[in-house]
């Protein structure tokens, strides 16, 4: 479960900029997000490049931490804010529809799956606003700096053996309202991402609901603890470039010639979910973010 809480925390990610914009424009943008705790035995980077024009963005995959949801190289396309969202991977020549609702609906699938040998459970869910000030000028941008804590209580029960975790979050948020390009939004808003857990979801809703800007930076120190042992996450995602350019129309067009895959395909093997016998011949249950790295 700690991947799952780092997943969530380093599912946020941030721009910076350069100086302010004027009217419609396109960005280039570079951002960068670390993920460091003690157990994992160093810092784990990932950077991606993109490029933003109104509603249009593209969003490459650079140096991916290890483990990390997508396939360096590969990178995400939209012509409408996030609406419809694709993967293109240039190296298997492949283009898929990323269907969260799909992709949600699977991992409820599995969970499900899994109910008679494991269970989960989460509770006590808390929020809490510390503060919201005027913050460092980043790039040359303004910011308001957002200060949160949030947390709950996570239960799991395996073979009738049970455990219990508490998991606190510190968020600092600096964010700028000079940009106009809903583009920017696809992978920076973290707010727009669902985790399928209702409750989950109505905490990421109610910490980002009053953010009406674009978030810069993001720093989230994340600490788990129970049975007498405890763990710290700290993830931050930051931009380290960002330039105000014309972008050509044909950088947000999907290659005609690739092959149309679904991430779904395979993803569960032929058999029903559950069944015993072909697991066995399909191999070890995949992970989730094995559906984005295929």
């Amino acid at each position: 479960m700690r991947n799952l809480n780092n997943t969530l925390s380093t599912a946020i990610a941030v721009i910076g900029v350069a100086a302010p914009a004027t009217g419609q424009a396109g960005y280039y943008y570079e951002a960068v997000s670390s993920n460091e705790a003690a157990e994992q035995g160093g810092t784990q980077i990932s950077t991606v490049h993109a490029w933003v024009d109104g509603d249009s963005a593209k969003v490459e995959f650079q140096e991916q931490a290890q483990g990390g949801l997508f396939q360096a190289g590969s990178y995400l396309l939209t012509a409408d804010a996030g609406e419809t969202l694709y993967l293109v991977n240039d190296q298997e020549m492949t283009v898929a529809t990323i269907d969260f609702d799909q992709i949600l609906g699977v991992a409820g699938s599995v969970m499900e799956a899994m109910s008679g040998v494991m269970k989960m459970e989460f509770g006590d869910f808390s929020t809490e606003k510390i503060s919201e000030t005027s913050g460092d000028t980043i790039l040359g941008y303004s910011t308001t700096h957002s200060h949160y804590r949030t947390g709950y209580t996570m239960s799991i029960s395996v073979m009738g053996f049970s455990r219990e975790s508490r998991v606190d979050t510190d968020n600092q948020v600096w964010c700028s309202d000079d940009f106009n390009a809903n583009g920017l939004g696809v992978w920076l808003r973290p707010d727009r991402f669902r985790t399928g857990n209702e409750d989950f979801d109505e905490l990421i809703r109610q910490q980002y609901e009053t953010i009406q800007c674009l978030p810069l930076r993001n720093e989230v120190v994340t600490t788990t603890s129970g049975s007498g042992e405890e763990s710290v996450t700290t993830s931050t995602t930051e931009v380290i470039e960002i330039r105000e350019e014309s972008i050509p129309a044909a950088v947000f067009e999907l290659p005609a010639d690739y092959e149309r895959v679904s991430l779904m395909e395979g993803f569960m093997g032929e058999g029903d979910v559950g069944n015993d016998e072909d697991e066995s011949e399909e191999g070890p249950m995949p992970r989730l973010r094995d559906l984005f790295r295929r």
